[in-house]
């Protein structure tokens, strides 16, 4: 969906391309939300907190150590919830006032007068010197020019039966692994289960995982399953360890293997006896019976795997 000739320039370009679909809805407000990031967010208060304000531009924004927004978010500066200053992506990033060591950063996640944003986005779809981008030319410009912009605190956003606020950006391959593993924990910090806030998915109709022999029945050494999710339609035949893992769906992991910390995605087989430590496998890779990766990063490499942020990756396709 794009009515460009070229692909998209930049996040504003994208959304630029996709104008005519918005305007053609009729409505007066619109969230433009970040694609590679992972939260629990009621956009309802959100919204609310736009028209309260009297805002154009909604910035939903987070506290985070500033040593992990440099170089990394946007950095917001405010004023009694109104944003007067912004940096994309700062090596320097600015601290909050009173609360040293942290910075306000911006999640990517905005609410906007759709009559402003069209008039925003034209605008900067004529200047040939713009990057296109919201962060990096269509929020500064706007701050400069006075119009409305406001900060909205993430951690004031509530949801019933969530303890906490959660966000990730997912867009570097260690956040990724981090927001697999956070579904694994004994208290997710990101709940799949809470009923009040239910997460809609794709319907697989698939038949639910299951465990056909035990490792221990087998062998008389006792074996370990905890801490994993798993999609429909998975199957393990008596693994030795499985530990720290997320499935996709119709996964198979067979006798005596160990997974550890790893993520599998739809159609995964893990052969017998093979040994997967932080790991990400793609979609329908065979990893065929005693194969080990994760253990020694050098001969992963030399195999034609990637390893990145000490994780590795089998892509999708990929033989051994």
């Amino acid at each position: 969906m794009r009515t460009g000739k070229e692909w998209y320039a930049g996040t504003a370009d994208a959304v630029f391309q996709n104008l005519d679909f918005i305007l053609r809805e009729g409505v007066k407000y619109v969230a433009i939300l970040a694609g590679d990031h992972i939260y629990n967010i009621d956009l309802s208060q959100v919204l609310d907190y736009h028209k309260e304000n009297g805002s154009q531009f909604t910035i939903c924004a987070f506290s985070v150590e500033s040593s992990k927004a440099a170089g990394n978010f946007g950095v917001l500066e405010v004023d009694d919830s109104r944003v007067v200053g912004f940096e994309e992506k700062p090596l320097y990033p600015k601290e909050i006032p009173n609360n040293p060591g942290f910075s306000f950063v911006s999640m990517g996640n905005y609410v906007v007068d759709v009559e402003f944003l069209a008039e925003i986005l034209k605008a900067d779809a004529k200047n040939k010197a713009s990057e296109h981008d919201f962060g990096k030319n269509i929020i500064p410009k706007i701050i400069r020019d006075g119009h409305g912009v406001f900060a909205y605190d993430f951690s004031k956003n509530n949801i019933e039966g969530q303890g906490h606020n959660y966000w990730r950006d997912v867009g570097r391959v260690s956040e990724y692994f981090e927001a697999n593993m956070d579904l694994v924990q004994n208290k997710p910090v990101l709940n799949l289960y809470n009923k009040n806030w239910k997460i809609r998915t794709f319907p697989d109709h698939l038949p639910p995982a299951k465990v056909v022999r035990d490792f221990e029945s087998l062998t008389g050494t006792k074996g370990i399953m905890m801490n994993f999710i798993a999609a429909g339609g998975c199957i393990f035949d008596a693994p030795q360890i499985i530990k720290y893992a997320v499935f996709g769906r119709e996964a198979r992991v067979e006798f005596g293997a160990v997974v550890e910390e790893s993520v599998a995605f739809d159609g995964v087989h893990i052969g017998a006896n093979c040994t997967i430590k932080r790991t990400i496998i793609d979609e329908g890779v065979l990893v065929p019976d005693g194969t080990v990766v994760g253990i020694n990063h050098l001969e992963d490499e030399k195999r034609g795997l990637i390893v990145k942020d000490g994780i590795t990756i089998i892509p999708s396709g990929f033989e051994f």
